[in-house]
């Protein structure tokens, strides 16, 4: 429950903390919005449906008969021999399936930064160099909680959710920690304090699942 909600606080309140910020526009009573930020912020986070997909047709597809087999010799009183070996062949597709998501999206991080940069300003939602900044910013920041929900995620296949949960936090935090603080400078600048928790989020997750697999 608290990493579920953590995750969904860290995904989306630096969005509404750009509501307190000067591209703050108040529409009427309490519905506010910040289109120059919003608009890029929904343009980036398109950026990492190719990794949600390839979490369940890939990751789980590959690794999930790993670990059901590794789990069921280990519950059902398997010799020690059988253990071993699907253990680490479980762990070597992981970390292959883990490096490969991480390889796609970086990739496709790359390629939508490239293309929206030459694109965005042609379309009629409005596209200035600050948004374009943001922009930019952002897809690296998707890119690194896309990684990182894969990585908690894995944790809780594990039933590590002590680990999920002070990973999950820390996201929540720090993102919007740093957003707010970087409310005080300058707006080009904004976008960032996602892309410092999200960065930390995904280390924070894989430093967690390595130090686990090797217990």
């Amino acid at each position: 429950m608290f990493c579920g909600a953590f995750v969904t606080f860290g995904l989306f309140g630096h969005l509404l903390i750009m509501y307190a910020s000067p591209l703050s526009v108040r529409i009427q009573g309490l519905f506010f919005g910040a289109p120059e930020h919003d608009v890029a912020a929904l343009t980036a986070f398109f950026s990492i449906l190719i990794t949600t997909v390839n979490f369940v047709t890939s990751v789980e597809v590959r690794f999930y008969p790993q670990y059901r087999n590794y789990f069921s010799l280990f519950n059902d009183n398997g010799n020690i021999g059988d253990i071993e070996t699907t253990e680490t062949s479980m762990i070597r597709i992981l970390r292959d399936e883990l490096t490969y998501l991480g390889y796609k999206q970086v990739f496709t991080t790359i390629i939508f930064i490239i293309i929206g940069t030459l694109l965005l300003p042609r379309t009629s939602l409005g596209f200035n160099s600050l948004m374009l900044g943001m922009f930019r910013v952002l897809c690296a920041g998707y890119a690194f909680y896309a990684i990182g929900n894969s990585i908690m995620l894995i944790l809780l296949y594990f039933a590590d959710n002590r680990g999920a949960f002070w990973v999950t936090a820390s996201f929540a935090v720090l993102t919007n920690l740093a957003s707010v603080l970087i409310l005080f400078t300058d707006s080009r600048f904004y976008g960032f304090g996602f892309l410092i928790g999200s960065a930390v989020f995904c280390v924070f997750a894989y430093i967690r699942l390595d130090w686990y697999i090797k217990k």
